[in-house]
C-alpha cells in the first residue's frame, strides 16, 4: 500500500562500487564496464532482486564526468549495458564536486515529482591508462570519438600562472596550506604535523574499507617523513599528502522516491535520505581570489547546507571533507569551527583509498550509506571541492526517511549563495609590475630527486595590486621560516618575473 506523506521524498536505496586492480595494461577495464558494474551492484543492494526491476524502470542517469577515457555518449552506452531506458541521461561537467552536487539535483528532481528512480554513476581507469602509455600504446577499450581531444589545462589557469609553472593542482594547493600556516601562526613542523595526523586517519579509514586502493594503515610520523619513497613534491607536502589518481574504481547511487520504496518493501534501516545540499563557486581564476587563507565559497557552501538541514554541525556524527590535500580539509575544519583533530573521513581519503578523477565523493557517499546501515551514525555531512579549491558542494545525509520534504528548489537558493560569493572584491591583477612587493601566498617545485628548483611567489605589489613571481637566487630563504608577508621588489625578466627579498 501508498503511504502519501513519502510521496516525493527521495532515498538513496542502493549502492555500488567497484575497484579493479591491476599490474599490467591487458588487464584493466575501461570505465564504460566498470560503471555499468557499479550501477548493477548498486540496483542489487536495494535487496528482494529489486535489481532488474530498478534499472529497467530507471528514468534518470547522471555520469560524473570522466578523464580516463572519451565516449560519444556514455550516458546512452551505460543506460544500455544495464537494460535502461531513462528518460534524461547526461555526462557532467568536469570537479570533484560533482558526485554531490549531482546527488542533491536528483533529489531535488525526485521531491518535485520529476523522477522516482534516479542513479549517480563514476568510474575512471586511470590506472589502466597510465600502464598502457608506458607502453607506448592505447588500451583496446570503445573507439573514442573522431576527432576527439582532452580538455586542454590552459583552459583553467591564467597564462602568467601557466609560465610561472603554476599549472596542476599540485602546484597550485600549496599556495593555500602556506597561506593558512601563516594566518595560523604555526610553525612549519606544527603544520605539517596537523596535515600528517588528519591523513593518518583517513589512511586508517582506508584500512577498514575493502574497496581502498591502498588500505595500508599509516602513522602521522610514517606521512611525514620525506624520503625517497616519500619525496617532496610541492612545498609542503610530500607524495602521501597529495591525491592518488593512478587507480581503476566506479561507484554508484541509486535514489528513488520514499513512497515507491514504501511499495518495493525496502525496509527503513536500509534507507538513507538526502536532507539538504548547498553549493557555491569561488572564481575559476585562482589569481582572482579574494585570499588564499580562506575560501569564501567554501564557507557559504557549508553554512548554507548546515542552516538548510536545520542541523549544528555537532549533530553530524559522520563526515567526509575532500582531501586532495591537506589545505582542503584544514580550511572546512576552520570553517566549521571543528577541532583540529576531527576524523574527517569514512572513506579513507583521496591518498588511500584512491582518487579516481571527479569521483570521490560518490565513494563517499557509498561509505556513508554503509557506515548508517552499520549504525556507526545516523547523520553524517559530506562536502567536496573541485578545480584549485575552486566549486564547492556539499549535503546531508541521515539515516532512514526523512522527516520533512527535501526542498525542491536548490538551485534557486545557490543561485542566491553565489551572488553573495560573486560581490566580494578581489585585488586586481598585474602581469609585469616592477618595484616593491610583498609575499601573499607561495611554494616551491621539487625535481624528481626531491631537491628544490625554483620558488613560486604570489604577492601584493606596492600599489595593491597582485601579481606572481620566480624566486631563485633566495630559494634558501624562501624555505626558511615564514615568508608570508615578507617585503621585497619583483622586476620582470623576459615571460616571468622574479621576486627578491628585502
Amino acid at each position: 500500500m501508498s503511504h502519501q506523506p513519502n510521496r516525493n521524498r527521495p532515498v538513496v536505496v542502493g549502492v555500488g562500487q567497484v575497484t579493479d586492480r591491476v599490474e599490467a595494461a591487458d588487464q584493466g577495464r575501461e570505465p564504460l564496464a566498470l560503471a555499468a558494474d557499479a550501477l548493477r551492484a548498486a540496483a542489487e543492494d536495494a535487496g528482494d532482486g529489486l535489481g532488474p526491476q530498478l534499472l529497467a524502470e530507471l528514468d534518470s542517469l547522471d555520469v560524473v564526468n570522466v578523464i580516463s577515457w572519451m565516449y560519444d555518449d556514455l550516458p546512452g552506452l551505460l543506460a544500455k549495458a544495464v537494460g535502461a531506458s531513462p528518460s534524461r541521461a547526461e555526462h557532467s561537467d568536469w570537479g570533484g564536486h560533482r558526485p554531490t552536487l549531482l546527488l542533491d539535483r536528483a533529489a531535488a528532481r525526485i521531491a518535485r515529482g520529476e523522477s522516482r528512480i534516479a542513479a549517480v554513476v563514476g568510474a575512471e581507469a586511470l590506472r589502466s591508462v597510465e600502464l598502457a602509455l608506458r607502453g607506448g600504446q592505447l588500451p583496446p577499450w570503445t573507439p573514442p570519438p573522431a576527432g576527439a581531444a582532452p580538455p586542454d589545462a590552459k583552459d583553467h589557469v591564467h597564462p602568467l600562472a601557466w609560465a610561472h609553472g603554476l599549472r596542476m593542482p599540485t602546484d597550485v594547493y600549496p599556495l593555500f596550506e602556506n597561506a593558512l600556516r601563516a594566518t595560523t601562526e604555526l610553525t612549519e613542523e606544527a603544520n605539517q604535523a596537523w596535515s600528517a595526523r588528519l591523513w593518518a586517519s583517513m589512511s586508517g579509514a582506508a584500512a577498514q574499507n575493502p574497496d581502498a586502493w591502498d588500505p595500508t594503515g599509516r602513522t602521522a610520523e610514517e606521512i611525514m617523513a620525506v624520503g625517497p619513497r616519500n619525496r617532496m613534491v610541492c612545498h609542503p607536502y610530500p607524495k602521501l599528502m597529495n591525491a592518488r589518481i593512478g587507480v581503476n574504481q566506479a561507484a554508484a547511487a541509486l535514489v528513488i522516491d520514499a513512497e515507491l520504496a514504501d511499495d518495493l518493501g525496502i525496509p527503513e534501516e536500509h534507507r538513507v535520505s538526502p536532507v539538504a545540499g548547498a553549493g557555491a563557486n569561488d572564481p575559476d581564476d585562482f589569481l582572482e581570489r579574494v585570499a588564499y587563507d580562506r575560501s569564501p565559497a567554501m564557507e557559504a557552501t557549508l553554512e548554507a547546507t548546515l542552516q538548510r538541514a536545520g542541523l549544528a554541525v555537532a549533530e553530524c556524527e559522520l563526515l567526509e571533507l575532500y582531501s586532495c590535500f591537506p589545505c582542503v580539509p584544514k580550511l572546512a575544519i576552520r570553517a566549521l569551527g571543528l577541532p583540529g583533530d576531527v576524523d574527517p573521513s569514512v572513506t579513507g581519503g583521496l591518498t588511500s583509498f584512491g582518487g579516481p578523477g571527479n569521483d570521490y565523493m560518490l565513494h563517499a557517499i557509498v561509505a556513508m550509506v554503509r557506515a548508517m546501515r552499520q549504525r556507526k551514525g545516523t547523520t553524517g555531512l559530506l562536502y567536496g571541492n573541485g578545480g584549485f579549491l575552486t566549486k564547492h558542494h556539499a549535503m546531508v545525509l541521515a539515516a532512514g526517511t526523512a522527516a520533512a520534504p527535501y526542498a525542491p528548489d536548490g538551485e534557486r537558493l545557490d543561485a542566491a549563495l553565489q551572488a553573495d560569493v560573486d560581490a566580494l572584491p578581489a585585488p586586481a591583477f598585474e602581469e609585469h609590475p616592477e618595484g616593491p612587493a610583498t609575499i601573499e601566498a607561495w611554494t616551491a617545485m621539487y625535481d624528481g630527486d626531491g631537491q628544490p628548483t625554483v620558488g613560486v611567489v604570489v604577492c601584493r605589489t606596492g600599489a595593491g595590486t597582485r601579481t606572481v613571481a620566480h624566486v631563485t637566487d633566495d630559494l634558501d630563504r624562501l624555505l626558511d621560516g615564514q615568508p608570508v608577508g615578507a617585503p621585497g621588489a619583483v622586476t620582470a625578466s623576459g615571460e616571468v618575473n622574479v621576486f627578491r627579498f628585502a
